[in-house]
């Protein structure tokens, strides 16, 4: 499946995201410093790899009134200001609440009527998220967790104590 970003550009979709606390240099508070960072898994990870997500799901097209363009846009490298959010990955420091305990995944979103937002990761499931976590187990997050352990599973070296709170 392909989609058009606002230049007109087509592009693959997926419907997984890479969690770029790992994969990019972050700044204390996870917004990017750049998107290079060649993490070393498990080396660069020192809250463990069992305790942070690397891949979960994501709408491959995903848009509503602040972002009337957006998605999952597979090997979208385009940065600079004013960009729609196509890049296949969640936790970027998009705006004030795609990063940080925020940024907790949506559930069925309806993408059709405006109501998904591509800033964040977003699950089909009715009860949570699938996620692969660092140490290549997966993991069904269910809706009931929290949004700090959310968060707290999504940064590689934040030094968080994990309790999977109705997990």
């Amino acid at each position: 499946m392909t989609a058009r970003d606002m230049f007109g550009n087509s592009w693959g979709v997926s419907t997984y995201a890479v969690n770029v606390q790992i994969v990019c240099k972050v700044d204390s508070s996870g917004a990017i410093v750049t998107p290079e960072f060649f993490a070393t898994i498990p080396r660069s990870i020192s809250d463990g790899a069992s305790n942070t997500i690397l891949v979960t799901e994501k709408y491959s097209q995903c848009f509503n009134n602040n972002y009337p363009s957006g998605g999952n846009y597979w090997a979208y490298y385009l940065t600079g200001q004013n960009l729609q959010p196509y890049h296949p990955g969640f936790g970027i420091s998009w705006n004030g609440y795609s990063n940080g305990p925020a940024s907790k995944f949506q559930i069925q979103p309806n993408p059709f009527n405006g109501g998904c937002d591509p800033t964040m990761a977003s699950s089909p499931h009715s009860g949570g998220i699938q996620t692969l976590m660092a140490d290549g187990s997966t993991r069904f997050l269910t809706n009931n967790i929290s949004m700090y352990t959310w968060w707290f599973l999504c940064t590689p070296n934040g030094g968080e104590v994990v309790s999977l709170d109705g997990n």
